[in-house]
């Protein structure tokens, strides 16, 4: 059984986890965004 302490530890992990993949998510498409815009120039 994990503890609360360890149970909140994992979460927050995770919780870091997404959002990084969230923010290089957001990266991925303003790039394709403006690779898009910088084609139809």
């Amino acid at each position: 059984m994990l503890t609360q302490t360890e149970k909140l530890e994992q979460i927050a992990e995770k919780k870091g986890l997404v959002s990084k993949l969230s923010s290089i998510a957001l990266n991925l498409l303003e790039d394709d965004m403006y690779t898009k815009e910088y084609a139809a120039s």
